[in-house]
């Protein structure tokens, strides 16, 4: 899954028009992904695009005035309701454009914009400001990050792409949108405004500005989502859009472009990049094939004792490649701390790397205290914040148990025990039993924990490490 978003801080720069493009490029490109396109901009530019200009009066409508509102503004508000718990079912906001647009890919999938995000913002940035509970800005400005997870562990085993369409003020559905993305797509025109607004991504999202603004940028959003460890997209890149050239050579406007401060954009790529680990990349390669155990055209023809079996294996593989997760990525993650030009700094960080192996040399059962133990004494990160599951509505003691119980349900097969009851797994008479919907809440659960804590392993170096090094891949 990768979420890219299209943003600059002025309009008029193409945003609506290239998120439209890039979608339905990349779905005929990808006809096996299916592509999300989120629009999160008042205007409903993107949706108005997509669904066709003849088609929005009556089928645009039709989104708005149903209950609950088919839109974006359907889920905002229905996030108001329960700001701090997801209970949404994104099925309810969801469209399939191609039932409006023959022209549209069929494996194109719209959140349709609303003109109500405005009315909302106000009551969004009150849910944020509450004292109680003490992280309820980080829980409000994740909805549109829960909402991308949501989609993302239903589909499970089908690629998913996200774009989204952002409006361009730093509104809080805005910040919101940003945080759910990976990557951020910068369009901008020729001329001077467009440096400006450039500066103003910088100094808005990243903090970085010269002596006028980094004061203030330092105590705005970037200092708070630094704070929270959430995760910053990395720039993808910048697009010049309507481009002007005279006698061959770009107008001084476009040429005022250039004059973007390079000092901030060196120590961008330098320190704010967006991680994915290698640990996690393997990780994610061994829990795909985890999955062709228990495909069900492999099960088709299989007896209920043989389908146990293959469940029972299909658990000891995904807590396999939980533990190897673990084993890989405290190293990876060491070694991206350091100053490759200080020696004593170095040598210092291989100490630590000693330190770290040997205490994963005697790590050997991947249960939630153990592997929380194992982050806090070789990185100082303790991941027990980043182990809940919000989707699920568990906090982190309930995924603590549930974690416990799954490694409880391998060591019952390993050793030849019956499996024991929990209230997740099913029981015939006397006997508890697994099944694939069982299976399959298991591998979510597993990705998530990994997912989240390289998430938010590489924030927590980004804010108490000096030098990061950016990653080689």
């Amino acid at each position: 899954m990768t979420a890219y978003a299209f943003w600059n801080n002025k309009g008029g720069v193409g945003k609506s028009y290239l998120s439209f493009v890039a979608a339905c490029e990349y779905a005929n490109n990808h006809p096996n992904t299916d592509i999300f396109i989120i629009d999160l901009c008042p205007q409903a530019n993107s949706s108005e695009i997509v669904l066709g200009s003849d088609e929005l009066s009556k089928n645009y409508s039709s989104l708005l005035s149903s209950y609950p509102r088919k839109t974006i503004g359907g889920y905002i508000e229905a996030r108001l309701n329960s700001p701090f718990l997801n209970n949404t079912n994104f099925n309810d906001y969801v469209i399939v454009p191609t039932h409006y647009n023959k022209n549209i890919p069929p494996n194109v999938r719209l959140i349709a914009g609303d003109y109500i995000l405005e009315v909302f913002s106000e009551a969004m940035r009150q849910a944020a400001q509450l004292t109680i509970p003490l992280d309820a800005w980080k829980k409000v400005i994740n909805w549109i990050r829960d909402l991308i997870l949501q989609i993302r562990a239903e589909y499970d085993r089908k690629e998913t792409f996200f774009i989204i369409d952002c409006n361009p003020s730093f509104s809080i559905y805005t910040q919101m949108a940003l945080v759910a993305s990976e990557k951020l797509v910068v369009p901008f025109t020729a001329d001077d405004s467009s440096r400006r607004a450039i500066e103003n991504v910088f100094a808005l999202l990243y903090g970085i500005g010269d002596e006028k603004t980094a004061a203030y940028a330092r105590i705005s959003f970037a200092a708070r989502a630094n704070t929270d460890q959430i995760n910053i997209p990395k720039i993808h890149t910048f697009i010049n859009n309507r481009v002007t050239l005279y006698e061959g050579k770009p107008s001084a406007a476009f040429r005022a472009v250039g004059s973007i401060s390079k000092g901030a954009v060196r120590v961008y790529f330098a320190t704010l990049r967006f991680q994915m680990s290698r640990a996690l990349t393997l990780f994610e390669d061994q829990m795909r094939s985890a999955y062709a155990l228990t495909d069900p055209t492999l099960l088709a023809n299989k007896s209920n004792f043989e389908r146990q079996v293959f469940y029972h294996v299909e658990i000891a593989a995904r807590v396999a490649a939980w533990d190897a997760y673990l084993n890989q990525i405290i190293p990876e993650a060491l070694g991206r701390v350091g100053d490759p030009l200080n020696a004593e700094v170095l040598t210092l960080r291989n100490l630590v790397i000693v330190h770290a192996k040997l205490n994963i040399d005697k790590f050997n059962t991947p249960n939630f205290e153990n592997s929380r133990i194992l982050f806090v004494r070789c990185t100082g990160f303790d991941p027990i914040v980043s182990w809940s599951w919000p989707l699920r509505g568990m906090n982190w003691q309930l995924v603590n148990v549930r974690l416990n119980e799954i490694l409880r349900v391998r060591h019952s097969f390993a050793h030849g025990f019956p499996i024991p009851r929990f209230n997740w797994l099913p029981v015939k008479g006397t006997q508890v039993y697994l099944t694939r919907n069982a299976v399959t809440e298991v591998s979510r659960l597993i990705f998530h924990l990994a997912r989240t804590t390289d998430r938010d392993l590489d924030a927590f170096l980004k804010v108490n490490y000096l030098n990061v090094i950016p990653p080689n891949w």
